[in-house]
């Protein structure tokens, strides 16, 4: 007997890229798009001629911290990431407001 899912079985998501967010220095972008007709964000970094090895071995280990910390209000959440031949992309929750919002609103209130 086979144990778990077969990869044919697999359905790869729809994703639509909506709108850009944010880009760095990092050769990271980030998107908002909708997954299967859910909102949420993708980070991106495109595996062209310029990106360089630490850049690739940092994203992936951002994806493998933000895989396995529990689920919290205060984190966006790890939904799914994949690897291409030319990017890798890790998709999480979408907020409405960003975490300098949120200190902005708080002094202001005070």
């Amino acid at each position: 007997p086979t144990v778990g899912t077969p990869f044919s079985m697999v359905v790869k998501p729809t994703v639509i890229i909506s709108e850009r967010i944010s880009s760095g220095g990092s050769s990271l972008v980030v998107f908002t798009c909708l997954v299967d007709g859910w909102v949420c964000a993708m980070k991106e970094l495109q595996l062209d001629r310029n990106v360089l090895e630490y850049q690739v071995k940092q994203f992936e280990h951002e994806i493998s911290v933000l895989e396995s910390i529990p689920s919290h209000p205060n984190v966006c959440r790890y939904l799914f990431h994949d690897f291409t031949n030319t990017s890798i992309r890790l998709f999480m929750t979408k907020y409405t407001c960003t975490l300098q919002n949120v200190i902005t609103e708080r002094k202001n209130a005070n």
